[in-house]
């Protein structure tokens, strides 16, 4: 799965799952953006697990800042098999 794909997919799931109507861009910080809050972050986060089959923990979730937009589609790049 390319990057760009990866980028459709986090919008898909914002729009259609989350109901996000603001516009997301890689740049975009889904809580210090105001985009979600914790529990709706909370809820994103195991959509993409389950959508993309991975596990996110607590040290990824902090270490790598996957709040960010462009940082979560790294991640799941370096985890697509």
């Amino acid at each position: 799965m390319t990057r760009e794909n990866i980028f459709e997919k986090i919008n898909q799931i914002l729009r259609e799952k989350l109901s996000v109507k603001a516009d997301v861009t890689e740049e975009t910080a889904l809580l210090g953006d105001d985009i979600l809050d914790s529990m709706e972050f909370m809820k994103y986060l195991t959509i993409v697990e389950e959508e993309f089959n991975v596990t996110i923990s607590d040290e990824d979730l902090e270490a790598r800042k996957l709040g960010i937009v462009r940082n979560m589609i790294e991640f799941l790049a370096s985890n697509n098999d």
